[in-house]
Order: structure tokens, then sequence, then C-alpha cells
């Protein structure tokens, strides 16, 4: 080989020993999936499968094959490793939707409770009228407080209650007996009103007279029988 043969495998000799400690000297580059250039990457997990990369923009997942051959010697896939790292993934995915579930039922349920709340309406408290009448008496009721139409109490026993609402047909109800139950209802007219029998014991009283009375509550829900 001449002089100026052997010059220019020297040049030749130098350049590429300059490049290789060049290229020693240069990070490796990781590139995320869309291709983008990670800045300052270094790696915080792997699962047998997928690197975790932290870098300045967050964290990427860079799969094996991927990853530069200089950052990922030292790994090596494992598919029973990354079949359990997906297992875990997906246990904390259902757990993490199923606490989410809960939350929005919860939340439903408030929502519901409060609107509830908002929209009920307190009962009103019922008119009381009473009366004392005859038996026997015709009485119309609108005079004396009460609904329009008749009332006629017939016959009042230990066990029944017989009364009119016109002038033909009679009607007959259980009477309620004991101290827990003081009044018993003849009827209700439709309309918001419930007619009462209401037992008094008064020595004093004539033996004829007995006790009605009116209970108004025309908007309520339900009232006491």
């Amino acid at each position: 080989m001449n002089a100026k043969r052997r010059a220019k495998w020297i040049c030749w000799a130098v350049a590429l020993a300059l490049a290789g400690a060049e290229g020693a000297d240069s990070p490796a580059v990781v590139k995320n999936s869309h291709g983008e250039t990670l800045q300052n990457p270094h790696i915080i997990g792997f699962d047998g499968e997928t690197f975790q990369v932290e870098h300045d923009g967050g964290v990427a997942a860079i799969s094996w094959a991927s990853m530069p051959q200089a950052l990922r010697q030292g790994y090596q896939p494992d598919p029973a490793r990354a079949e359990r790292a997906r297992q875990v993934r997906e246990m904390r995915r259902q757990v993490a939707a199923d606490e989410a579930a809960a939350r929005e039922e919860a939340e439903d349920q408030a929502r519901a409770r409060e609107e509830a709340a908002a929209e009920a309406e307190p009962e009103p408290t019922p008119i009381v009228i009473e009366r004392d009448i005859r038996l026997n008496d015709k009485i119309y009721m609108q005079t004396i407080g009460g609904p329009p139409g008749m009332l006629q109490i017939r016959r009042i026993s230990q066990t029944e209650i017989t009364f009119a609402r016109d002038n033909y047909e009679s009607q007959t109800v259980e009477r309620k007996l004991g101290f827990g139950e003081p009044r018993t209802l003849l009827f209700s007219d439709g309309r918001g009103c419930d007619v009462y029998w209401v037992e008094r014991i008064d020595p004093d009283r004539d033996r004829w007279s007995t006790t009605i009375q009116f209970e108004y509550a025309p908007n309520a829900a339900s009232r006491p029988r």
C-alpha cells in the first residue's frame, strides 16, 4: 500500500472512531406511539411487556420493541408477568368504576330525597266542629256547620249505630268501643268532610241527646278514622 492510500485509510479510521465516540455519548432517543420524541426520559417501571417512561411531559407507555436497545438492556419480555399486570390494571379499573357508580347512585338518591322533601307539603290541620243533636231528629247539617245534606241518628246500641242521610234508607256501622276509640266514623261526604259519632259520658245530659263531629281537611292525603 502506497503512502497516499495509507493516509486515506488512517483518515477513515479516525472518522469512524470519532463517530463511534460521539454516538456513545449521545443520549438514546425515546419516542411515543405518535412518533414524538420524549424529553429527558427515564424508566420508572416495566411490566414484562411495556415500559413506563417518565419525561418532561408526563408518563408514557413504550413497548419493549420500541425502546432503544441501549435502554432496554437488562429487561426481557415476560408474557406471564405482563398478563398479571393486565389483570391488576383491570381489577383496579373495575373497582374505580364500581366506586364511581356507587357515588353516582348515592348522589341520585340524595337528590331524590331533597326533591321529595321540597315537594312534600305538610298536611293541613283538620277543622273540627262538634254539635249535640237529639236522637231521631232530622238535622240539616249545613245549618249547624256541617256539609250539605240531612243526618238522622236513629239508633245507638252497644255494638252498632244506625243513621240515615235521607228520608228512606238507613245505614248501620260498627260502633267503636274502648277508651282508645271514643268516636265512630259514620261517613265521608267525598268533598273533604268526615262525619263522626262521638261517645260522651255525661250523667247530667239528656239521654236522648248525642254528639256528632264534622272534620274538614279537604287537601289532606289521609285523615284519622
